[in-house]
């Protein structure tokens, strides 16, 4: 769901080697991607075998990696489709090349997506292809040779969003290139370019970059695209990519190194926006549709995403702590001892960096039901949409089984709407695109483009 929770979930509080492990399948190598389930398949993304393997931090480490980008750039990136019941491989693809290690993590990091007949996986260099359930190729598409490499100063971390027989893909970008950022909508069938249009910022230096997916939205006054990241709220038209609402102030003093990773989270008709830790904010959704700031706070996360479930909403800052606020006013409601995170029902979880997983309950005062410690480096969400609940860790997915006997069918992605036919639409009828920056230069038509000392691209 847009919030992060599973209703319906159950899994085990406690796993280790010899308990409550349904299967462990090693996979060729690592990726950030997290595994998505459809019936009695689970699909992951993973480097080829061999690849260099992932690590901590620190300049001298990211100078390795880099040398070792010089040698790795052929590396295959691959799509794998696993039985959900006993975790052996059913079939890989190849979904692109050129892998690359940016810190935490690969080109692999986008997540697949599916409506149950059918599985997208896009690579971090813009390979995006299409397979049926057999690993049949239907089509593929390289959003790079379309529209020009992707410029994002750590690579591209962004997932596809699969919507009645739409594929939407964001590229916000700015810190290695001087092409603007933009929007896509595909036919999810054929893989045809609907529209593009372009999403105008006037962030500079490496404020431009965004890791977040975007989010579908769906109010009383309508269904809309919600895109976060370059200091702005932008709410789009699903049908042309047009943008009709617009709102600002998430760059603190036009700070040049405020990229994006964590995504938005939905609460109603409440988006919940992180930033690069403060400001976390939240803005109503209003008819028209509009934009509304209800409140801001310095709560927020740097890296994982948080999760509401309507009138609370739980994150974990990336030094493992946990708080929980209202959605109402954002004022805190408890706080507790890396990853984005997934509430299941009452009580719910979180994987930090080395694989810790922690269990808590959804109270105002926070109870630890379980942590298991397993040192397996971890950078992908645990999945717990499904009976099966596939937890990535490096090289390898574990199965954990599902407490309760529930089962959940295939996802069904809607019934097909095909939008008008591909124009760019009109600009956004407002006087100023950058309300909320009234120091902001004026901005040419490719407004994303600043270099870094803030001069226009």
């Amino acid at each position: 769901m847009a919030n992060g929770i599973a209703p319906d979930g159950d899994p085990p509080l406690d796993w280790g080697p010899e308990k409550n492990i349904l299967w462990r399948t090693s996979t060729p190598s690592w990726s950030a991607a997290t595994p998505i389930v459809s019936g009695d398949t689970v699909f992951v993304t993973s480097a080829e075998e061999g690849f260099s393997s992932t690590g901590g931090g620190g300049l001298a480490r990211h100078a390795v990696r880099q040398l070792l980008n010089t040698f790795d750039g052929d590396d295959a990136i691959l799509l794998l489709a696993l039985d959900a019941g006993t975790g052996k491989e059913r079939w890989r693809q190849t979904i692109g090349g050129g892998n690359r290690i940016h810190l935490k993590h690969n080109e692999a990091s986008p997540s697949p997506v599916t409506d149950g007949g059918r599985v997208w996986a896009m690579t971090g260099l813009g390979a995006l292809s299409c397979f049926d359930f057999a690993g049949n190729p239907i089509w593929r598409r390289d959003l790079a040779a379309d529209y020009g490499p992707f410029g994002l100063n750590w690579g591209y971390g962004s997932s596809p969003v699969l919507d009645r027989g739409r594929l939407y893909v964001q590229v916000l970008q700015g810190y290695n290139t001087d092409e603007p950022s933009y929007l896509v909508a595909l036919d999810a069938a054929t893989g045809r370019p609907l529209w593009k249009v372009e999403r105008q910022t006037d962030a500079v230096v490496e404020s431009p970059d965004a890791y977040t997916t975007p989010l579908l939205v769906d109010t009383a006054g309508g269904r809309w695209l919600a895109v976060t990241g370059a200091g702005y709220v932008t709410l789009h038209e699903l049908e042309t990519g047009r943008e009709v609402a617009r709102i600002g102030g998430l760059i603190p003093n036009r700070n040049e190194d405020y990229r994006n990773v964590a995504s938005a989270t939905l609460a109603g008709d409440v988006l919940l926006v992180p930033t690069r830790r403060t400001p976390f904010t939240a803005f109503r959704i209003a008819p028209g549709p509009k934009l509304e700031r209800l409140w801001t706070n310095d709560y927020g996360p740097d890296v994982p995403t948080p999760v509401s479930d309507g009138k609370r909403v739980w994150l974990v800052d990336d030094k493992g702590i946990m708080q929980c606020l209202h959605v109402e006013n954002g004022e805190p409601r408890g706080r507790a001892a890396e990853s984005s995170r997934a509430c299941i029902a009452r009580p719910w979880c979180w994987l930090e960096a080395e694989s810790t997983r922690q269990a808590k309950t959804a109270r105002p005062r926070f109870s630890r039901l379980k942590m298991t410690s397993k040192r397996l480096p971890s950078t992908g969400s645990t999945n717990t949409s499904s009976p099966h609940r596939p937890l990535r860790a490096e090289s390898c997915s574990y199965e954990r089984p599902n407490r309760s006997t529930a089962s959940e069918g295939a996802r069904s992605s809607g019934s097909e709407r095909r939008p008008p036919s591909s124009q760019r639409p009109p600009p956004t009828a407002q006087a100023n695109l950058f309300p909320d920056s009234p120091s902001a230069p004026s901005c040419s038509a490719h407004g994303s483009r600043w270099r870094r000392r803030g001069r226009p691209r």
